[in-house]
């Protein structure tokens, strides 16, 4: 087997921003040779860490949680055996609707 590797995510906010709840999502696409792969994790204190992922490349993704500021979208990040990867993902304003409703 495979030493398994990691993802860091580092989000940067901001000054004055309070992101709020954020959650990382890590998929590895299935080939021929490997099952797809997903795992989550909850950003704390502005980072989160996905641990014991098996090598190849991963998508990274945000799922929605409430808050005042979204990640911007990363590029796929490529995870070696017994490494961290580092990926740094910026923080925008999130999208408000507001709407009035006419009777």
């Amino acid at each position: 087997l495979r030493k398994a590797g990691a993802v860091r995510v580092t989000f940067d906010a901001p000054a004055g921003a309070k992101p709020g709840a954020l959650r990382v999502r890590a998929t590895r696409s299935a080939t021929p040779d490997w099952l797809e792969v997903t795992t989550d994790a909850d950003a704390k204190d502005g980072a989160a860490t996905l641990t014991g992922l098996p090598p190849g490349e991963y998508r990274l993704s945000f799922p929605y949680r409430a808050g005042t500021h979204f990640p911007k979208p990363v590029a796929a990040v490529v995870v070696k055996p017994g490494e961290t990867a580092a990926v740094n993902a910026a923080l925008e304003p999130a999208a408000k609707v507001t709407a009035t409703l006419l009777d």
